[in-house]
Order: structure tokens, then sequence, then C-alpha cells
């Protein structure tokens, strides 16, 4: 039998109507255990303080990536309105990218200093990531993994063998 502090749990059927606004009449125990005899409720756990943390740290790079995606597109836009374009070698936001964009040339101060700007604040936003990332491989939850990596996998202990975790990342083994 569970314990009735142990059993958490969440369903749109709980959101109902109650019978009372007593809590804990025999009628909603009544409806709880019918609704869990019959599966209708998903049965949640209360995260670890470590696991919660984790979940704060993968929240923070979130909102990095986030943040780094709108300067990125700051920046394009900024570019594409005055017809300036990367030619390659190669895939943006690279190394040689960077560079590129550190030696186009703008014949207007208030241009020279907005993409002055726009660089900083995504130069930062590269360093704030590198910092959160690195912190992260420092703990014990999620260590020498990416944080996107964890947060997709969740928990490692969910499939029991290396086929089941094949499996979900990869059609072909779907298909067996």
């Amino acid at each position: 039998m569970l314990e009735p502090d142990a059993l958490k749990g969440a369903s749109p059927v709980l959101r109902g109507a109650r019978h009372s606004d007593v809590p804990g009449l025999p009628v909603d125990a009544i409806r709880l255990a019918r609704l869990l005899a019959a599966g209708e409720l998903t049965l949640v756990t209360i995260p670890s303080v470590e696991r919660e943390q984790l979940r704060d740290l993968v929240r923070c790079r979130e909102d990095i990536r986030v943040d780094l995606m709108r300067a990125r597109h700051r920046i394009g836009k900024f570019l594409l309105r005055r017809e300036i374009y990367w030619e390659g070698p190669g895939e943006a936001w690279t190394r040689k990218h960077r560079s590129w964009l550190t030696s186009v040339r703008f014949a207007d101060q208030a241009s020279r200093a907005t993409m002055a700007d726009y660089l900083h604040a995504h130069d930062l936003l590269i360093a704030r990531r590198d910092q959160v990332e690195g912190r992260a491989g420092s703990g014990d939850p999620g260590q020498g993994l990416r944080l996107g990596a964890r947060r997709q996998v969740g928990r490692f202990d969910r499939w029991a063998s290396t086929r089941q975790t094949q499996a979900r990342h990869d059609p072909a083994q779907r298909a067996r």
C-alpha cells in the first residue's frame, strides 16, 4: 500500500468540481481511489534539491541561448538593411564569420557605433554561455554533459537498456 504522503497526483480530472470545500472527506477519498485504480492519475515526483538546482541551471542556459539568438538576428538584420552579406567560406557564426563582422566598415558614425554595440552584446552572451556551461560541468549532476543533452534526455535510468535509448533517438532502431 502506498503512503498517503508519498502519492502525489496530477490530473485534469482532479481539477473538476469537488463535492465539498472541506478537504479529506470520504467522498473525495473514494473518488481519488477510483481514479487511481482506473489509471486516470499521473503520478509525479517532487524533484530533489540537486535536481531542481540543475533545472535552474538549464533554464539559465536556455535564457542565454534565446538572448544570443536575438542578438545574432539583430546583427543580421542590421547588415541586411545595408545590403551587406556574408559570402563565405563556411557557415555563419563561426570564428571566420566573427572576424569578418569585425572587419565590416561603415561610412557613418551611427552605424559604426551600432555595430560595435551589437558585437559587444553578442560577445558578452557568448562569454556568459561558456561560463554557465563551465559551471555545469564542474558539479555532480550532469558532469561532463552539455546542458541541452541533459535536458532532452532527463533521467538516464528510465530506459532499461542501451537498445531502448538508441530506439528513442534513431529512427532505424525504432523500426526493429
